[in-house]
């Protein structure tokens, strides 16, 4: 897990023909320490899925041009603080 593409408030508002809400496209993703704690509950403790996934959480989104992630190169970062759903699999709207 380390990018993410942030939708609006259901599953028919993501997926392929979609546009995340407010551009929030290809954002670093962090895990506050709560945040952590709570996806452990999902998935395991210390266990991170790699690949498509649902996820329904409270956190914080910060913007800057090139400024969150691997050399610095994304422009938005997204830390979520607690996680209430998450979902592994191809993303299908319902």
């Amino acid at each position: 897990m380390s990018v993410i593409d942030v939708c609006g408030t259901s599953r028919a508002d993501c997926g392929p023909g979609h546009e995340p809400r407010g551009n929030l496209r290809d954002c670093w993703l962090t895990f506050s320490p709560e945040g952590d704690r709570s996806l452990d509950g999902f998935v395991g403790r210390g266990r991170r899925p790699d690949g498509p996934f649902w996820i329904e959480a409270d956190g914080r989104v910060a913007m800057r041009p090139g400024g969150f992630g691997h050399l610095n190169q994304y422009r938005c970062q997204v830390e979520i603080v607690r996680v209430h759903a998450f979902e592994e699999g191809p993303l299908v709207n319902p």
